[in-house]
């Protein structure tokens, strides 16, 4: 919501790193609620050469903001690669996004 609501970002071009267990579905509702993002699903493990090759493909691109919805490794990947690249970021923990799963689901 923070996102989509555009305090972070006026025309809602943010990059959102998502993790590999639940990224499809986190990131098919992400782009219902900002079609102008991009969904990054992470490789593998959480490490300084997954921040890297991260931060690499945010050079690609502008974005106003990076989110990383997810898992403490997932948050450490996005965190530092925002870092790198001088964007502010959002970070929604694992337990955030179970519930708005849950939620979506029921609906």
């Amino acid at each position: 919501e923070l996102l989509a609501d555009r305090r972070i970002s006026a025309g809602g071009h943010v990059a959102v790193a998502v993790g590999q267990t639940l990224g499809g579905e986190v990131g098919r509702r992400v782009q219902e609620m900002l079609p102008d993002s991009r969904i990054i699903t992470l490789p593998g493990a959480a490490t300084v050469d997954a921040a890297l090759e991260l931060a690499e493909t945010l050079r690609q691109d502008f974005y106003d903001a990076v989110g990383g919805i997810g898992g403490g490794g997932t948050l450490d990947v996005a965190k530092h690669a925002a870092t790198l690249v001088g964007l502010p970021m959002v970070s929604v923990a694992l337990t955030g996004v179970l519930k708005l799963l849950d939620a979506v689901r029921r609906t």
